[in-house]
């Protein structure tokens, strides 16, 4: 494996760009993976060799038309991805500074990441970034200085944003490691349009001390180079080897697909009435007419319908045994209406014991989110550290990752009560605001204490018995 030095040593441009884009992680290209993940580009849907249409021939045997049976899409593989970056992002990330409880000065600095956070939507951007690992399986996050608030000519602040990079977007991610793992360069490939319509090809690398940009011309690649002050790759990259729903799958959803598609295919073509007459038919009733009778010569002449006689419950068996086959090895439950209609009112306890499964995939996702949250947490002290100075990048901050649940309040709030010997576990005053039904809670905290000082007036007048 070649060192920086040696990469960038190279005489030939062109050596240089084919060893920065030597991509050392395997993905699924996106072009593939978007025909899973989006329903309408499924096979049921678009590859009429494999689900051809129905040929229509005349009495001769000659062709008339196509006619198009009935295709049924089921977007399972979209709803897994929404539905783990629910249960890992709905309920905020909660980051935690041990320091800032005691040091006033690591509150300040912790308290200018949290802004940084705050500002830039940070919960929003964890929930894009889980739904775009999940499903495009790799993005990358650029972090960079937007403006430098400045104060009688001195900086006192800047303002840190973020660019998103993922290949539905059009980009080319090419992250580069050393021996040991750690990445010593990250670049990506996009093309610009110009006005006249001409696609030119970019590729930006950023290493702990450059920033290259390179344009590929007609002749080759043009380089240019700045300094990067920041002293470590303004990037945060993270992957994953399969989307979200490759456990899952596995050819589950397209079974179900041409389950329902051939079961609306039988349902379409049984849906008119079809009536079998035996014999002569001397005269049919018109339309309209009441009391109609069709008249046979034979002794053993009718007419009769002919109905559908076949069962639905093993097309019901095997749609449901494969949509619970598929939530089972996602390791997510299947929130449903129709399913969630029927728990009733739950114990606290019953519903963690339901979700446990979710949770403990969760967990095991939360490794790739971890492992990008404690990077980005690094690269943003790495720029306060020019207004907070270098003790800031020291701050040792861990994120808590707190998968979402169906509280059962009352529940909670009894244990607490008795952890805490029967007693109240907040004041009066805060469970007015807990309450969330008033709009000014001081006010109506001080209307409460005269009301109920009110009545112990009339309390201590009223005779007694």
């Amino acid at each position: 494996m070649k060192t920086i030095t040696e990469i960038f040593s190279q005489d030939d441009i062109t050596k240089i760009v084919a060893d920065l884009k030597n991509k050392q992680v395997t993905v699924q290209a996106w072009s593939d993976l978007v025909k899973k993940y989006e329903p309408s580009l499924h096979d049921i849907m678009t590859d009429k060799v494999k689900y051809p249409d129905k040929e229509i021939k005349d009495e001769k045997g000659n062709f008339l038309k196509f006619e198009p049976v009935t295709r049924v899409c089921i977007g399972l593989q979209k709803l897994s991805v929404k539905r783990i970056s629910e249960f890992m992002f709905t309920v905020p990330i909660n980051p935690v500074c041990q320091d800032a409880k005691s040091d006033d000065t690591a509150k300040k600095q912790f308290d200018a990441i949290k802004k940084v956070l705050k500002k830039n939507k940070w919960h929003t951007l964890n929930k894009k970034r889980c739904k775009i690992v999940s499903s495009e399986c790799e993005q990358a996050t650029y972090w960079y200085v937007a403006e430098t608030v400045k104060e009688n000519g001195k900086s006192s602040g800047i303002r840190l944003k973020y660019d998103l990079y993922s290949p539905s977007r059009g980009d080319e991610l090419f992250p580069l490691f050393d021996d040991t793992g750690d990445m010593i360069a990250f670049s990506r490939q996009y093309e610009v349009e110009t006005e006249k319509g001409k696609k030119n090809v970019y590729l930006d690398t950023w290493t702990s001390d450059k920033h290259y940009v390179f344009k590929q011309t007609d002749t080759g690649w043009e380089m240019t180079a700045t300094d990067n002050k920041l002293g470590k790759i303004p990037v945060v990259y993270s992957y994953r080897p399969e989307p979200i729903w490759a456990d899952g799958d596995n050819g589950k959803v397209e079974q179900i697909e041409k389950l329902l598609s051939r079961n609306g295919d039988i349902i379409d073509y049984h849906s008119s009435p079809v009536l079998v007459i035996k014999g002569n038919l001397l005269g049919a009733p018109s339309k309209g007419e009441a009391n109609k009778v069709f008249y046979t010569p034979n002794a053993d002449g009718g007419a009769e319908y002919v109905s559908w006689t076949q069962s639905p419950e093993s097309t019901r068996f095997q749609f449901e045994t494969l949509l619970r086959m598929f939530w089972s090895e996602m390791q997510l439950p299947d929130l449903s209406y129709e399913n969630v209609r029927g728990i009733g009112a739950t114990s606290g306890i019953a519903l963690k014991m339901l979700f446990s499964d979710a949770h403990l995939k969760c967990g095991d996702e939360w490794e790739i989110y971890e492992e990008l949250i404690e990077r980005e947490l690094s690269v943003i002290k790495a720029y306060l550290s020019v207004v907070e100075g270098d003790i800031i990048k020291e701050l040792e901050i861990e994120p808590i990752m707190r998968p979402f649940i169906i509280d059962d309040e009352k529940a909670n709030i009894e244990v607490l009560v008795t952890a805490n010997g029967g007693k109240p576990v907040v004041s009066q005053k805060q469970s007015v605001a807990l309450a969330g039904l008033s709009e000014d809670t001081e006010a109506d905290y001080i209307e409460i204490q005269a009301e109920y000082a009110a009545g112990k007036d009339r309390d201590a007048f009223e005779p007694t018995y």
